[in-house]
């Protein structure tokens, strides 16, 4: 039989393995200390991120089911358990290892859009001075709420 789990006194997991009537927190100091953060500022966990190459086949995923491509550069990150609302943020990298002279940038505009189960973007490539929709070797994002 597990034994009793205690944090501040509260019961957490009770001698039967179950969670107790106690909640907690991401704020708590256990869950800080465990995350190795430091400070007052509350913690904020990451609701769903992906990886995945141009050919929007997932390569490492949490919380995405499944990638829409809408054609070159033009993609949908549709979530396995929709977020509460609309109102999270996305921070997106892209970028194509095969050469140092291309920037990458991931954009929400007017052909893009952001639902609490899915978020459309493009990949924007700029190189000399000229820009142009295009697909990129890497791309991952990462959704916070």
């Amino acid at each position: 039989m597990p034994s009793v789990f205690k944090y501040n006194g509260n019961e957490i997991i009770d001698s039967s393995g179950k969670l107790g009537a106690s909640t907690m927190d991401a704020n708590q100091a256990c869950v800080k200390t465990a995350l190795n953060a430091t400070g007052s500022a509350p913690i904020y966990a990451c609701r769903a991120w992906v990886r995945f190459p141009s050919s929007s086949t997932i390569t490492a995923s949490g919380n995405v089911s499944s990638i829409t491509d809408h054609g070159v550069g033009d993609f949908t990150i549709n979530f396995t358990t929709a977020m509460q609302d609309a109102n999270y943020a996305v921070t997106m990298m892209s970028g194509d290892d095969g050469s140092s002279e291309t920037l990458y940038g991931a954009m929400f505009g007017a052909s893009s859009s952001r639902l609490a189960g899915s978020f459309r973007f493009r990949i924007i490539r700029t190189h000399h001075q000229a820009s142009a929709t295009d697909d990129a070797t890497y791309i991952g994002l990462a959704i916070f709420r």
